[in-house]
């Protein structure tokens, strides 16, 4: 682990902090289940869909994309942005199951859970939209 605070982890951090000290009251959120578990849906979905992005990017090295993001250089950082988006789908699919199951429970712990949920979230669309944009770039370098 090379940097602790890097651009992946600090902007979830700060999501965190904010949402734990900011008053709101998750009991006045309509439809907070549904929501709630519409997430831990879309968390695995997403899961799913980068691991298997691991694994054809890993297997497809007689592709002329792998050739060049080898040359390049990149198929590291792709790599990387999509264990990144791994982990935070995987925390911000147990981060509702957790919401869902001790929703209610205690007010500190709801707080905690939920600026949790908020930060992997952030993670995710941060982490995500990175892979997205990195593989975006690459299919533009491969047709020129």
């Amino acid at each position: 682990m090379k940097k602790l605070f890097s651009f992946k982890v600090f902007p979830s951090f700060l999501i965190f902090i904010l949402f734990l000290f900011l008053p709101l009251k998750l009991t006045s959120i309509e439809n907070y289940n549904d929501v709630i578990g519409f997430s831990i849906g879309i968390g695995g979905s997403s899961l799913g869909f980068f691991v298997a992005a691991v694994t054809l990017l890993q297997s497809g090295s007689i592709s002329t994309f792998m050739k060049k993001t080898k040359e390049l250089g990149t198929d590291v950082k792709i790599i990387r942005w999509l264990m990144t988006s791994i982990l935070y789908s995987f925390l911000f699919s147990f981060s509702g199951l957790f919401l869902l199951m001790f929703h209610e429970l205690n007010q500190i712990l709801d707080r905690i859970l939920f600026s949790f949920w908020v930060a992997s979230l952030t993670g995710v669309v941060i982490a995500g939209g990175m892979t997205v944009f990195s593989l975006f770039v690459m299919f533009i370098i491969e047709d020129k």
